[in-house]
C-alpha cells in the first residue's frame, strides 16, 4: 500500500535531536588548557585561550565557520571569526560575516515591544486582541482566555509552539495573514499557568509592532532598533534573498541549504557577532537614551514566578534566566537561535556587564556553542576581578541502589516526550527506555531518582554525571524530570482511559494534500497501543538528513470530537479536532481518511 506524505517540520523533532546530540558527543581530540589564574584586566589570556579551543571545537564537530564577540562595559573587547564563511568561494569567515540568528530575534523583537510601551504606545499587561482586533483562538479551557502582550513575551500565553503548516515554505502569508489563520488553532495550556516556547506567539507581537507603527515589521525594527544601535549588518528576511554576504548553511560538514521562515518576529533576523554586540553593549550602557533602566529591569525580572509546571525554569521578556548560572553563583542571562542550519548564541551577566555572542554557519556549531560561551564568560569575570576562573565542582554520580520490583513498577508505563510516545520499562534492578533508536539504561540512586546511562551509537555506555531522572507529582501529573540541561525535560505520564467509541470508529489511514511544505510524512495512521491512542507516521525531510524517523505520537481524547498531544512540553498540548465532513485537523494541516 502506498503511504500518502506529508511536509511539515517537527519542534519536538527538533528537541528529541539536541538531546541524542548531547548522549553521543565524543571527542577525539583535547581541548586546550583553560588559564588557572587570570589577573585583572588581563582579556588577552583570554582571547589567546579562545583562540586555540574554537579550532578544536570546529574540527571535532565539523564546523565550518564560527564567528564570536566579547562585550563587556566599555565596550567590545575582542571579535573574531573562525574557519570559513563560504567553502566553495573560499571565503573566511570573520566579526562581519552574516548569519540567521534564529531566535535569537525573540530578545530583539522583545526590546522593540518594551520600547513602544515606554512611550505609552502599548501596554504589555493589555490583551493582545486590543492591538490585533481580529485575533482569537480556540480553548479548551471553559472561560475565554485572556493573552496579553506580555504573556506572549514570557512564552506563557498558552499558545501551541508552532504551527506547522506553511512555516518553513518559500512565500510564506504575511503575519495579518497569520493572524487570521489562529483562528483555527487551539490553546496549548491556559494563560499563565506554565511556560511553553511559541513562534506563532512571537508572530503575533510582531504583528503587533505593524499595527501600532503602521509600518511592516522589517522597517519598524530597522528604524527602532537597528538604525539607533547603527547595527548596518541586521535586516530581516524569510529566507536568505536580500541579504549580502549571508554565510553558506553546512551540516555534516555538507552544503546544506539556509531555509525560509514564515515566522520572521521570532526568527527571521539575519546579522553578525559585531552588530549583536552593539545591543549586548546598549544593555550594559548607563545612558538612557535608547531605553530606560526601569524598562531594561523589567525585560530582566523573572516572569511568573513560582508556577509548579515551570519546574524551576524562570524567564524574563525574550530571555531565559536560569539553567547556565556560573560555578561562584552568577547568574547568566541568555537565548539560543537556530536557523536551519546556522546557529546562534548569546549571554550575559548583567551584574557584571559581560557578555558574548556566537554565530555558526552549521548545524554542528549547537553541540558546543553553549558551554563555550558559558566558558568564556567565566574567564571574562575572572579577568575582570581577577583571581582563578570559579569551576563546577566535580560531580560524583550517586551510589546506585536496589529498589524492591514493586518500587521500581511505580515508574513503569507510558510518557511522553518531545510530543512522542515514550515507555519506562523494568529490567532487572533499573528501568530502561529508548530515544529515537538509543537506549538509556535508569539506575536508581534513591526512591523516585535515576541516573542515567546512555548507550552512545551501540558501541559503549558511560555515566552521564551531570543528568538525574526524578520522578514525582506536578500539579496532578505524574512527570519524570531530566534535570542538568539548561531547562528541564519533561516526561508526563500518559493517564490510563479508555478511548471512546468515537474514536474507534477513526483509526485507520489518512491522507492530506501538503505541497510546498519542506518535509514529508508517510504511512499517517491512527491507531491504538496498549489502550494509548496514537498517531503513526515516517517523518522525512531536510531536518533528519533524508533519512526516515518514525513518530509515534499519543493523543489522550478529551472529547469525542477533540483529542490532545499529550504532554506538559514544548511541541505537546496542540489539539486534533474533528471536522464537520469527518477529516481531522491538526496545526493547519486536514487529514482525510482514506476509503
Amino acid at each position: 500500500m502506498n503511504c500518502t506524505r506529508l511536509s511539515m517540520p517537527v519542534s519536538a523533532n527538533r528537541g528529541l535531536s539536541l538531546l541524542i546530540l548531547f548522549f553521543t558527543l565524543t571527542g577525539c581530540q583535547t581541548l586546550p588548557k583553560a588559564p588557572e589564574y587570570v589577573a585583572a584586566g588581563d582579556y588577552d589570556s583570554v582571547t589567546t585561550y579562545l583562540s586555540e579551543r574554537i579550532p578544536v571545537e570546529m574540527k571535532r564537530h565539523s564546523v565550518k565557520g564560527l564567528s564570536i564577540a566579547l562585550v563587556s562595559e566599555e565596550g567590545v573587547r575582542w571579535a573574531a571569526g573562525f574557519g570559513l564563511a563560504d567553502v566553495s568561494q573560499k571565503i573566511k569567515a570573520s566579526s562581519e560575516t552574516r548569519y540567521r540568528i534564529g531566535s535569537l530575534t525573540k530578545p530583539l523583537t522583545a526590546l522593540v515591544i518594551m520600547r513602544l510601551h515606554e512611550r505609552g504606545l502599548v501596554d504589555i499587561d493589555r490583551p493582545v486582541t486590543d492591538y490585533l482586533p481580529g485575533f482569537s483562538i480556540r480553548s479548551r479551557f471553559g472561560t475565554k482566555p485572556v493573552i496579553t502582550l506580555r504573556t506572549l513575551l514570557a512564552h506563557h500565553s498558552g499558545l501551541p509552539s508552532d504551527l506547522l503548516a506553511g512555516m518553513w515554505v518559500d512565500h510564506p502569508v504575511s503575519l495579518a495573514e497569520l493572524v487570521e489563520e489562529m483562528r483555527d488553532e487551539s490553546l496549548a495550556s491556559e494563560p499563565e499557568t506554565q511556560y511553553r516556547y511559541s513562534n506563532p506567539g512571537y508572530s503575533l507581537l510582531g504583528r503587533v509592532i505593524e499595527v501600532v507603527t503602521e509600518k511592516p515589521y522589517a522597517q519598524a525594527m530597522r528604524e527602532e532598533l537597528f538604525e539607533p544601535l547603527a547595527m548596518e549588518a541586521t535586516k530581516v528576511s524569510v529566507g536568505r534573498e536580500g541579504v549580502p554576504g549571508l554565510a553558506a548553511g553546512y551540516r555534516e560538514g555538507k552544503p546544506y541549504p539556509v531555509l525560509s521562515l514564515r515566522d520572521t518576529p521570532a526568527g527571521g533576523v539575519s546579522s553578525n557577532a559585531t552588530d549583536m554586540a552593539k545591543v549586548l553593549g546598549m544593555l550594559f550602557g548607563n545612558d538612557s537614551t535608547y531605553i530606560q533602566k526601569k524598562t531594561l529591569a523589567e525585560i530582566f525580572r523573572t516572569q511568573y514566578p513560582g508556577l509548579a509546571l515551570d519546574f524551576g525554569h524562570q524567564v524574563g521578556l525574550g530571555w531565559v534566566k536560569s539553567g547556565l548560572d556560573l560555578a561562584k553563583g552568577e547568574t547568566v542571562i541568555w537565548h539560543t537561535g537556530g536557523a536551519f542550519p546556522h546557529q546562534a548564541f548569546i549571554a550575559q551577566l548583567p551584574e557584571h556587564k559581560l557578555g558574548v555572542v556566537i554565530l555558526s554557519n552549521s548545524m554542528e556549531g549547537k553541540q558546543f556553542m553553549t558551554e563555550l560561551g558559558r566558558e568564556a564568560l567565566t574567564l571574562m569575570l575572572a579577568a575582570k576581578i581577577g583571581g582563578a576562573p570559579e569551576r563546577d565542582p566535580d560531580i560524583v554520580p550517586g551510589k546506585p541502589v536496589q529498589l524492591t520490583s514493586s518500587q521500581l513498577g511505580h515508574y513503569t508505563g507510558s510518557y511522553t516526550a518531545f510530543g512522542q510516545l515514550v515507555e519506562f520499562r523494568q529490567k532487572g534492578q533499573r528501568l530502561e527506555t529508548s530515544l529515537n533508536g538509543h537506549a538509556f539504561q535508569l539506575l536508581p540512586t534513591s526512591e523516585g531518582t535515576f541516573l542515567v546511562r546512555a548507550e552512545a551509537l551501540g558501541v559503549f555506555s558511560f555515566p552521564l554525571n551531570k543528568l538525574r531522572l526524578r520522578f514525582e507529582n506536578a500539579d496532578n501529573q505524574e512527570v519524570a524530570l531530566l534535570t542538568g540541561f539548561p531547562a528541564p525535560i519533561v516526561f508526563t505520564r500518559i493517564p490510563e482511559r479508555p478511548v471512546s467509541e468515537a474514536w474507534h470508529q477513526r483509526l485507520g489511514r489518512y491522507s492530506l494534500d501538503t505541497r510546498g511544505e519542506s518535509f514529508e510524512i508517510s504511512c499517517l495512521e491512527l491507531k491504538i497501543e496498549n489502550s494509548v491512542l496514537i498517531m503513526q507516521a515516517k517523518l522525512r525531510g531536510r531536518f533528519t538528513d533524508d533519512q526516515e524517523i518514525p513518530l509515534r505520537i499519543p493523543l489522550l481524547p478529551v472529547s469525542d470530537t477533540e483529542a490532545v498531544v499529550w504532554g506538559l512540553g514544548n511541541g505537546e498540548g496542540g489539539t486534533v479536532r474533528v471536522l464537520e465532513n469527518g477529516a481531522l485537523y491538526y496545526s493547519g494541516f486536514t487529514l482525510a481518511r482514506e476509503q
